[in-house]
């Protein structure tokens, strides 16, 4: 036991000592287009923490944010979230992107799409045990292939927000009582390697095991899976 956890502070340490090298950037990958973490909404209602870092309340319905003016295109883009909500046989909204890009909505259990005509299901069975009284903290990574351009003089540009948590829809998952702490948008699809050393940050940030082993943002593994 004393050994497991001395390995796992063991590569914490490593990992935020080379993320430390570029702080800007999550896992040193720069030009994200989005980046929002915390509390993002600077209200103290809507406060929460993940793993002792600062959090956003999902539970309030009709709490959204603008998407940047220098975000351009989102035909190709990665999404990286991480989020927080209780054990729960309902579908439950993450967030959705509502305006100029499309209606992708990502909940606990699809990726979905009217516009596009797109569902990705991913929900599986549940394996933990009954007991379990603390949810876990899920990192989700969408690869966002294809999509529609629109000029900036469409009136729709100027409509595009992102909605976290409960939606107004009744067609869409329910609302959510967990939180959110980070969202992280690039305007391309990243390479394999680079998703691995952003998802080792945010893993390692709040205490989430990966299926992978750990990179560092120099891209090293400093924790191999396999061994």
């Amino acid at each position: 036991m004393y050994m497991k956890l001395t390995r796992h502070v063991i590569v914490y340490c490593l990992l935020i000592a080379s993320c430390n090298i570029c702080a800007q950037s999550p896992g040193g990958i720069a030009r994200q287009s989005l980046w929002l973490k915390g509390n993002f909404f600077s209200d103290s209602i809507q406060a929460k923490s993940l793993n002792f870092n600062p959090a956003t309340n999902m539970g309030s319905a009709g709490k959204s944010i603008n998407m940047p003016d220098h975000v351009q295109d989102l035909r190709r883009a990665t999404v990286f979230t991480v989020y927080q909500i209780p054990e729960s046989k309902q579908d439950t909204a993450v967030w959705k992107m509502t305006g100029g890009f499309g209606d992708l909505l990502l909940s606990t259990k699809q990726v979905s799409s009217r516009s596009a005509n797109m569902n990705m299901v991913f929900d599986k069975a549940a394996t933990k045990s009954s007991t379990t009284t603390k949810p876990a903290a899920v990192i989700s990574t969408y690869l966002r292939m294809q999509g529609k351009k629109i000029s900036s003089q469409d009136s729709a540009y100027k409509e595009m927000a992102i909605q976290f948590g409960n939606t107004s829809s009744s067609n869409t998952p329910g609302q959510a009582s967990g939180s959110i702490a980070e969202f992280i948008v690039y305007e391309t699809i990243l390479k394999d390697k680079d998703i691995a050393k952003i998802e080792s940050y945010l893993a390692l940030k709040y205490g989430i095991t990966l299926e992978k082993s750990y990179m560092n943002s120099l891209g090293d593994i400093i924790w191999d899976r396999k061994k």
